[in-house]
């Protein structure tokens, strides 16, 4: 089935996607400002930039460590739902139109489009029923 596929691609991509994130977290790094930023919360002092190459003394390790965590917590919980989002959804949806408009290009659009005639009867039938219900009803609000 070319629509399992399609997901079962995407989820691979998707997981490999994942695991590269977590990979990527290994590699311990953070900008400045928003680890100070952290640190400062975790903390509860009020430190500058300038500061930061003091903080290296064991004593204030488990404040860094801490900050740290949260700075991660925070980015996996940014970046995986935005992850799954992108390419369960939006890269699946554009694979499945993709496959969609190359399917139609090989079939006949007018047998595509043609319409059954019990279904044009009934179409046209239920459409001229609209239209004398609607009339009953306006010459029934113009009577009252």
């Amino acid at each position: 089935n070319k629509i399992d596929n399609i997901q079962s691609s995407q989820q691979a991509k998707t997981e490999q996607r994942i695991m590269d994130q977590f990979e990527m977290e290994s590699m311990i790094y953070t900008q400045d400002p928003i680890y100070l930023k952290f640190l400062n919360a975790v903390s509860g002092e009020k430190s500058s930039e300038a500061q930061l190459p003091v903080f290296d003394i064991k004593s204030k390790y488990s404040e860094m460590l801490q900050a740290y965590y949260e700075i991660v917590v925070q980015r996996m919980a940014d970046q995986l739902p935005m992850l799954i989002t992108f390419y369960m959804l939006k890269e699946t949806a554009q694979l499945l139109s993709t496959d969609m408009l190359s399917i139609l290009e090989g079939a006949n659009a007018s047998e595509l489009l043609f319409e059954d005639s019990d279904v044009s009867r009934r179409r046209k039938h239920l459409q001229s029923r609209r239209n004398r219900l609607t009339a009953a009803q306006e010459a029934l609000s113009n009577f009252i």
